[in-house]
């Protein structure tokens, strides 16, 4: 998917289609900063489609970098129960 900018997705989610000034702060935020910064759909909205892959974090790179941006677990893991530390 991100090889292919997220061709799929961007079939009907392009942001040229969004009304990104009616979407909720947080999505606002994070859409203007992925429009400025190149993102694909995927980088942020892997495992909406398909299942994420068993080994997808193996090196902890992804986790870490949503710790760093502050996001919550439940962005991507939804209604699971949060580790004592927050991850």
């Amino acid at each position: 998917m991100q090889e292919t900018d997220s061709r799929e997705c961007r079939n009907c989610h392009a942001f040229d289609y969004m009304e990104i000034s009616k979407q909720p702060a947080y999505a606002k935020t994070k859409h203007m900063e992925s429009i400025r910064e190149s993102k694909t759909c995927i980088d942020c909205h892997m495992g909406i489609a398909h299942q994420i892959p068993a080994d997808y974090d193996s090196d902890g790179k992804i986790h870490e970098g949503f710790k760093r941006e502050g996001r919550s677990c439940d962005d991507c893991h939804k209604g699971m129960a949060r580790a004592d530390d927050g991850w």
